[in-house]
């Protein structure tokens, strides 16, 4: 298999400087996206939050660099479908159309808002240079993360610190190495078949990164994303299947349905009452859903939704045994978006990140997919589905992987792939220009803003230092 899919390069591409300042603004930004809490990597025993690259920073270096690149988005814009065009633009007038609605809206929040349309369009830009530094990316997230649980294991007493990993929330930690693992083993097995390693040493060492995966995946106890990665996982198992052999299991699963219902009907209705008694989400989707009514066209904005939230918590949230502190999400992106952003933005949202998904597992359902594509897909699809539980969508570093890999899936989907689309459009000197200036207007914005958080962050850590401190 290969892991880096061949694609057209056009002339831009072949010069010198413009392959280098790809590579270096794609390592750049996996970079800064690594460094979201350096605290885990030189206090990796007690690491305490940090904001250093936040996400909204990170949303806004990734839009900095796709104005760097003024002639590879004039290739995309002009390949890119209309409606696909159309629900981009759409989303980005209402999410920066927000900040000049809703008071007090700050620089953080746009990037958040516009982080979902910044960073798969950044990889779109840098698609090449981006599918070669994203595995190394999510290597060192999945290295590090199990490092971190290995750490927390002998640093802390309470069991519940033990699974939360560099994310700080073992659902999230289990997350990360549900996307991040295919990558790993797929990156061992690349790196074997350059060294013509035999098949059997190149199972057996690609079985050590799978089986360490798996085993942190189990141990993290996250059912969300045990039946994401279910989900997906049978899905692609009848994706390979011989099409003589699909009706049969296909068959097989409708009886093993069925039977699962009897049986679910019979012993594990009152097991499932008892779980949802103590469980927050059903309540939170409901009163996320009248906040919807009362806000249907523009939503209240992300900055706004705890407080605008407040108002909507129904009273059994109060009688719930484990609730959070805070309700800034509703534990469902589909409902956070559209409570957020309004119907007309939730619809682009939902064009822009289902759309991508739905036509790759058609693709791959009719094996006219390329196997590269298997991973990005996974972790992609995996993500979303676990997103429809949790609050992967919107915490680091769970949100970059999900984003980022849904990017190659833009790629390959919203733009017309054809030859008249990849050549070379003549550009204006004031337009490429104008562009460069811009771009270095967002990255000192985006540079500030990690200043900022620095700042804050280190004065807060000082002050419960001196607290603290006998």
């Amino acid at each position: 298999m290969q892991i880096f899919p061949d694609n057209t390069v056009t002339e831009v591409q072949k010069n010198g400087l413009f392959q280098i300042r790809n590579h270096l603004f794609s390592g750049l930004f996996f970079l800064f996206a690594i460094l979201f809490n350096p605290s885990i990597y030189y206090s990796a025993h007690r690491p305490y939050p940090m904001a250093f690259a936040t996400c909204g920073a990170l949303s806004f270096i990734a839009a900095s660099m796709i104005f760097l690149a003024p002639e590879r988005v004039a290739e995309l814009f002009a390949g890119m479908k209309k409606w696909a065009f159309a629900a981009f633009i759409l989303f980005f007038l209402i999410s920066f159309g927000q900040c000049f609605v809703i008071p007090g809206y700050s620089y953080e929040c746009i990037g958040n808002n516009l982080i979902f349309l910044f960073i798969p369009f950044f990889i779109c830009v840098y698609k090449r240079e981006a599918e070669k530094v994203l595995p190394y990316f999510l290597l060192i997230l999945w290295g590090w993360n199990i490092i971190q649980m290995i750490i927390a294991r002998y640093s802390y007493k309470l069991t519940f610190f033990w699974r939360t990993g560099i994310s700080g929330n073992s659902n999230w930690s289990a997350a990360i190495l549900a996307a991040a693992t295919p990558f790993v083993v797929l990156l061992v097995y690349d790196y074997l078949r350059k060294k013509e390693c035999s098949k059997c040493c190149c199972t057996i060492l690609c079985g050590i990164p799978a089986c360490i995966g798996l085993g942190y995946f189990l141990y993290c106890r996250s059912a969300a994303c045990f039946l994401a990665v279910a989900a997906i996982g049978v899905f692609l198992f009848f994706c390979y299947l011989p099409v003589r052999f699909r009706r049969i299991f296909f068959i097989a699963g409708i009886i093993c349905f069925i039977a699962g219902c009897f049986l679910f009907i019979r012993f594990g209705v009152d097991r499932l009452a008892g779980r949802m008694a103590y469980d927050e989400r059903t309540v939170l989707w409901e009163g996320t859903v009248n906040m919807i009514a009362d806000h249907p066209l523009f939503g209240v904005g992300g900055q706004s939704f705890e407080n605008a939230f407040v108002k909507y918590k129904p009273l059994e949230l109060f009688l719930k045994k484990h609730v959070a502190t805070r309700a800034t999400h509703p534990h469902n992106q589909i409902l956070y978006m559209f409570a957020v952003f309004g119907m007309l933005g939730g619809i682009c949202w939902m064009i822009l990140h289902f759309y991508p998904l739905t036509v790759t597992a058609a693709r791959l359902w009719k094996r006219e997919e390329s196997s590269a594509i298997l991973p990005y897909f996974a972790g992609a699809a995996v993500l979303t589905l676990h997103a429809m539980l949790d609050v992967v969508s919107v915490n680091w570093p769970t949100n970059i992987i999900e984003l980022s890999l849904l990017g190659i899936l833009w790629h390959r989907t919203l733009f017309i792939q054809m030859e008249s689309t990849v050549k070379n459009i003549p550009l204006k000197k004031s337009f490429c220009r104008m562009s460069i200036f811009c771009g270095c207007i967002l990255l000192l914005l985006a540079f500030s803003m990690i200043a900022r958080s620095t700042y804050a962050s280190c004065s807060v850590q000082t002050l419960m230092t001196k607290r603290f401190t006998p």
